[in-house]
């Protein structure tokens, strides 16, 4: 079973014990590449030492200035946080690294995007992706230290990597998702759907699709709905308009 490529996406790291760290876990689990967005630090001599047997691998980090730019060519961007929304902030409604470990093979490529040692990822940052993952941990203390999270969250992808049973369906690939999610910002644009409503209606349903080992004859017949929907709201408005 061909396995996804594994991208760590690191955005605006503060300190180089844990780039030499993350870069260390990397190596140990396989990751096949370091993407660094606008480091706070230098990526010198003192990071690699921390790297050790790793400094190679950290020699060949791509630092880029956006994280629109280290999320380029992959099929689907997974972001980590330690804040977990209500219910209503469907932007923070995480899944744990098991979850997203049951599913990654599904995908050819990954990016796992990983914040400030200070401050973690902007909401922005977070929109960014389609998948929201986090650490169950002590409530009282549930922000672990950046190279921490990235081992977690690796070991976890690791131990699926090996290979589960291939299932014998064809799974919905990232191109055919988007092309849901996008029917579905024309549908509820159709409805006349208000903001915050339109945003949490299609976060919501981008969050499920990424998710969820859909097969792509579900995919299509989801969008297949959509389309009839898109259509019928059309007719819709053009009597309303007519009259």
């Amino acid at each position: 079973m061909e396995q996804p490529r594994i991208r760590v996406v690191l955005v605006e790291p503060e300190g180089k014990i844990n780039l030499g760290f993350v870069a260390r876990s990397a190596v140990n689990f396989g990751v096949d590449e370091l993407w660094i967005v606008n480091p706070k630090i230098p990526v010198d001599e003192e990071a690699y030492r921390y790297a050790a047997k790793a400094r190679g691998f950290l020699r060949k980090a791509v630092i880029v200035g956006d994280l629109s730019e280290a999320l380029a060519g992959v099929d689907v961007a997974v972001c980590t946080s330690s804040k977990k929304g209500g219910r209503h902030d469907v932007l923070r409604h995480p899944i744990s690294p098991e979850k997203l470990a049951e599913t990654a093979g599904r995908w050819r490529s990954i990016a796992l995007v990983f914040g400030r040692e200070s401050t973690g990822l902007t909401r922005r940052e977070l929109s960014m992706c389609s998948i929201v993952v986090s650490i169950p941990a002590n409530p009282e203390y549930p922000v672990l230290n950046l190279s921490h999270a990235v081992a977690v969250v690796l070991y976890e992808l690791w131990k699926h990597r090996a290979g589960s049973p291939e299932t014998l369906y064809e799974k919905a690939d990232s191109r055919l998702l988007r092309l849901v999610e996008d029917k579905v910002r024309i549908l509820v644009e159709l409805l006349g759907v208000k903001e915050p409503r339109r945003s949490q209606v299609i976060l919501s349903l981008r969050h499920i699709l990424f998710q969820a080992a859909a097969s792509r004859k579900e995919a299509q017949s989801i969008l297949y709905l959509i389309n009839k929907c898109i259509a019928k709201s059309g007719e819709t408005h053009a009597d309303t308009a007519d009259n």
